[in-house]
């Protein structure tokens, strides 16, 4: 990947045939570049336009701070702040779609910011009611949203095009709501209801947000991860990581027992990411032995209060720990063909960093004569 100050209008040669260059005359129109921004040629077509152009947000990850009001872009390579854009109030949870166009970040509502320009596109207000967590489909056209307010919380899904709230479904005031995993195939929503010492894992048919099936979880899962027809429930009491099998329910314990604070799945689904509570450790675990190996002790690089997060890279080669710790957290990126060591990134977190769901570089990049800003550092908001 190209250095962060000029990753943004990466140069591509290209050798064509005369036959191949005559061949894609036509498309070669719709490759025009305007304002600066960059337009993927294997993108193009109703989607990109729907969306607001092709995805740059290789390499980046994104996360919230809370007291600025603000999501911040930072490069993966180089530890920098390469975009810093005004979101809604108290923004907290962020996602990607499924393709990379565009950033959602829930709050007081929720921002839906383009990656190919870093500008905010769209907000929807969704009646001031407060996001907790988020994931959408895969282009982003359906939003899923655990929202609440003082005496309510339900699931809702969204229509990003109109903004309105298509299907809900009511939870009882005073659960937990500890996240929302997405089929691949985008059929079956997963809610997790936590109520101490057992979590529900709430089956919902995504069209409709009806109820398909209801599974007790012997665990207070905060963490959890969906990877094939695999739910990885972490349990903050003590038993471990448990997992489910999305067709026959069957619930078997994976890993080391223990406080388990976070969990990532690598992307071929061969190695689990946890956070040890007790010992604020990473531990990777080798899903095809079973067998585990202590990585990184968290609070050697960083101070932190509670981990509530592991985001992995598309490619599986860096994760990012969050620390919370008000002024004094932040992101540790981990190479998880080292995972003794890490950078730690001093930012203001609360909530979860995402990474973008593209593993490579868009193919065809055609690039413009605007120079982008340097980045910075990044600093502290609260």
């Amino acid at each position: 990947m190209a250095s962060s100050i000029t990753k943004l209008f990466r140069a591509r040669p290209v050798r064509l045939s005369v036959v191949a260059a005559a061949g894609i005359a036509v498309l070669a129109l719709s490759l025009m570049v305007s304002n600066g921004s960059a337009t993927n040629a294997e993108a193009a077509g109703a989607s990109s336009t729907a969306n607001g152009g092709a995805s740059l947000c290789y390499g980046e990850v994104a996360v919230t701070q809370r007291n600025a009001d603000t999501a911040t872009i930072i490069d993966q390579n180089t530890a920098l702040v390469t975009h810093t854009i005004g979101v809604v109030d108290a923004p907290g949870p962020t996602t990607f779609s499924g393709d990379g166009r565009l950033l959602f970040v829930g709050g007081v509502g929720i921002s839906v910011i383009d990656t190919s320009t870093n500008t905010v596109i769209q907000t929807l207000p969704i009646g001031g009611l407060h996001v907790g967590h988020l994931v959408t489909n895969f282009d982003g056209s359906l939003i899923y949203a655990v929202v609440s307010d003082n005496s309510t919380e339900s699931v809702i899904a969204i229509n990003r095009a109109t903004g309105t709230t298509v299907a809900s479904y009511p939870v009882a005031f005073g659960h937990q709501g500890f996240g929302v995993l997405l089929s691949t195939d985008g059929s079956t929503l997963w809610y997790i209801d936590a109520t101490t010492p057992t979590s529900t894992a709430i089956e919902l048919n995504a069209s409709t947000l009806a109820l398909v099936s209801s599974t007790a979880i012997p665990a207070y899962s905060f963490p959890s991860a969906l990877h094939g027809n695999t739910i990885y429930f972490g349990d903050l009491i003590g038993n471990g990581v448990l997992t489910m099998n999305t067709q026959t329910h069957v619930i078997v314990p994976v890993g080391p027992t223990g406080i388990v604070w976070a969990i990532a799945i690598s992307p071929d689904g061969s190695t689990m990411y946890s956070i040890n509570g007790q010992s604020a450790q990473l531990i990777v675990t080798n899903l095809t032995t079973n067998t585990s190996t202590s990585g990184l002790q968290l609070n050697t690089v960083a101070p932190q209060d509670l981990i509530p997060d592991i985001a992995i890279t598309a490619d599986g080669s860096k994760l990012y720990v969050m620390a919370s710790n008000y002024a004094e957290g932040g992101l540790i990126a981990i190479a998880t063909a080292s995972p003794n060591a890490g950078t730690f990134i001093p930012m203001e977190i609360y909530n979860n960093a995402s990474t973008c769901p593209l593993a490579s570089d868009p193919a065809s990049i055609v690039t413009t004569t605007t120079v982008a800003s340097d980045p910075v550092a990044p600093s502290f908001t609260g």
